[in-house]
């Protein structure tokens, strides 16, 4: 391994680390992130100004994922209310359908 390949190693490691902490700051209550800033702002000692940072950014990112899992459910419901409509009207036009074969038969019998 070169000199160079050892920065480009420790980056793609902290990206890794720092995308796991992220999943795990994803599941977590709005307390428990809140105290896990909290001890994050402590241990770095971050401003206040940073924290607040912090803060909003996990929210806008909270916010992004419960608009898109939204949407997501918008849609299923949509298709499932959609295949129901087309379940009952194709019930209904077969239906019609028999109910005019009927007529048609009599119409013939009568004749």
């Amino acid at each position: 391994m070169s000199e160079s390949t050892f920065p480009l190693i420790h980056r793609v490691r902290a990206s890794v680390e720092d995308a796991k902490r992220r999943e795990l700051l994803h599941h977590l209550t709005p307390a428990e992130l809140e105290q896990t800033l909290a001890e994050y702002a402590n241990h770095f000692k971050l401003s206040s100004r940073e924290r607040a940072r912090l803060v909003a950014e996990s929210l806008a990112i909270r916010a992004h994922d419960t608009g898109s899992r939204i949407k997501n459910a918008g849609k299923r419901a949509v298709k499932h209310v959609s295949a129901r409509v087309a379940h009952a009207a194709s019930h209904k036009l077969m239906d019609m359908a028999r109910r005019i074969e009927h007529r048609a038969q009599r119409l013939d019998q009568d004749e």
